[in-house]
């Protein structure tokens, strides 16, 4: 028995957590042989002058990259293509739409998400299917003709940069360190004082967590909400 065929599947959102339904979706008709992905360590390597060697010091993470190289086509000799039916430009534009076209709710390129069934994606997110980004760059190679000049065959490179918003990215590096800025979901039973000694070894500093959330009163968490703990000075 032969496995339905699963596409690459880019949706769009308007909203940068994701939380809101896709405003847009275009499946990539034909399918790549393969994607790309990069992961970069930015990282301090200058040497003082007469050193032979190099201390080299971590500076972060730059954004994780995804590569897509795919065809749109509309010759109808290419199997399996749901769009041969539909003129090349016109996928194009499809897919412009989706990822390229500037929202003017947002006054930005939308938002996007990546899925290719249950694969996963290496970098922030891995525990997701999702690759959540931004589009980075696209090229569109017209590469084949009709007898009137029309296009029927394209390639399509597409650049995306990985997007996580600043409030997960914080939750999934889980830094342990009382000089960067962390946010904790508050469960039932936490108290701040406690929540306070756990990330600064220093109970006494809940009163600056409290103001820095505005709270008129420390002693009613409600469950479900979220609590900065800003960056502090020792």
């Amino acid at each position: 028995m032969s496995k339905e065929l699963i596409r690459f599947v880019i949706n769009s959102y308007k909203d940068k957590d994701f939380a809101e339904p896709p405003a847009g979706t275009f499946e990539i008709p034909i399918n790549p042989e393969q994607f790309n992905q990069n992961l970069n360590v930015c990282a301090d390597t200058g040497r003082g002058h007469g050193d032979q060697g190099t201390d080299t010091k971590f500076m972060s993470t730059a954004p994780e990259q995804l590569k897509l190289d795919f065809m749109l086509d509309s010759t109808g000799a290419i199997s399996g293509n749901r769009l041969q039916k539909i003129p090349v430009r016109e996928q194009v534009d499809m897919l412009l739409n989706v990822v390229y076209k500037m929202d003017g709710d947002i006054h930005q390129p939308n938002f996007l998400k990546v899925l290719w069934g249950s694969n996963s994606f290496v970098g922030y997110g891995s525990k997701l299917r999702a690759f959540t980004c931004k589009l980075s760059k696209i090229d569109v190679n017209f590469i084949l003709f009709d007898n009137t000049g029309e296009p029927i065959r394209a390639k399509v490179s597409a650049t995306f940069i990985s997007y996580v918003a600043p409030e997960a990215r914080v939750r999934e590096e889980g830094k342990g360190s009382p000089d960067l800025t962390r946010i904790r979901v508050i469960n039932e039973g936490d108290r701040l004082p406690l929540m306070t000694f756990q990330i600064y070894a220093d109970q006494s500093y809940y009163q600056k967590v409290a103001r820095a959330n505005g709270l008129t009163t420390f002693r009613k968490l409600k469950s479900g909400d979220s609590l900065v703990f800003p960056a502090i000075k020792k």
